[in-house]
């Protein structure tokens, strides 16, 4: 789920990424995924990728 271009598009520019894709569980039934990347400032304005 995701890539590194997500993570260099939320760290670039704040960008937030949706990404969606679809996967068989246990059963064979297919799920769907949605993860949406984006960027946290904290207080002390540190970055992070956010999931």
């Amino acid at each position: 789920m995701g890539t590194s271009d997500d993570q260099d598009l939320a760290s670039e520019n704040g960008e937030e990424k949706l990404n969606e894709e679809e996967i068989a569980d246990a059963q064979r039934e297919v799920r769907t995924i949605v993860t949406k990347t984006t960027r946290f400032a904290d207080n002390s304005g540190r970055m992070y990728i956010v999931r």
